[in-house]
C-alpha cells in the first residue's frame, strides 16, 4: 500500500483519490467512477450512491470518515459545479466521467511498474483493504453493511470470511474446559 501511495502522490493525484474513496467510502470502483460533486454531503459527512451506479440497483448513503473528509477540502473538487463527475479524462472534476476501465488499467500498470504482483494488487483491492482495516478497528458487523451497500448482513459476512476475516477471538479466548 505505502508503495502505491508513495508513486500515487508523486505521479496521479487523482489515482490517489480515487484509491483513498475506495478504501475510505468503501465504494465499488464504478460507485467512485460515477460519483458527482453534487453526491458530496460534506456538512452531513455523506456521500449519496444513486440507484444509478450502486451495483444493487438502491440508493444509499455512505459517511465520509474524517481522514477523507480533509482530503476531500484539500483537493479542491468542491469547488467545481455540482454536475459535474468528480473523476475524468482530464484528471478534474468535468461534465463527462472517466471511461469504465481507465482506473483499472492505470493501477495495474502502476503495480507493474512497481514489480508488484498484479494477480493480488488490484484496484478492488483497496476496498478490501478499507473492509480488512475498518474490522480490526473495532467497526462493527452492521455499520460494515450498511458502508458495502450489502442489503443482507449474511452477504457481509461471508464478505468478512472471504477475506480471512472471523470473529472467533472471543470463543477461542472463553470456550470453557470440559
Amino acid at each position: 500500500v505505502l508503495r502505491l501511495k508513495k508513486h500515487f502522490l508523486e505521479h496521479d493525484a487523482q489515482m490517489w483519490l480515487f484509491c483513498q474513496c475506495m478504501y475510505y467510502l468503501l465504494m465499488r470502483p464504478n460507485e467512485v467512477r460515477l460519483m458527482q460533486v453534487a453526491h458530496i454531503l460534506l456538512d452531513d459527512d455523506k456521500v449519496i450512491v444513486p440507484e444509478s451506479s450502486a451495483k444493487t440497483n438502491r440508493q444509499r448513503f455512505v459517511l465520509i470518515p474524517d481522514a477523507l473528509k480533509q482530503v476531500i477540502v484539500d483537493s479542491g473538487i468542491m469547488s467545481y459545479p455540482l454536475s459535474h463527475y468528480v473523476f475524468s479524462a482530464l484528471a478534474h472534476p468535468s461534465e463527462k466521467p472517466a471511461s469504465r476501465n481507465v482506473f483499472s488499467r492505470q493501477h495495474q500498470k502502476v503495480v507493474k511498474l512497481l514489480a508488484m504482483d498484479w494477480r493480488i494488487y488490484k484496484l478492488f483491492s483497496w476496498r478490501h483493504t478499507g473492509v480488512v482495516w475498518a474490522w480490526k478497528a473495532g467497526i462493527d458487523l452492521v455499520q460494515l453493511q450498511m458502508q458495502l451497500g450489502h442489503t443482507e448482513i449474511t452477504t457481509t459476512m461471508e464478505y468478512l470470511k472471504n477475506l480471512g476475516l472471523h470473529d472467533l477471538a472471543k470463543l477461542k479466548a472463553n470456550c470453557p474446559a470440559i
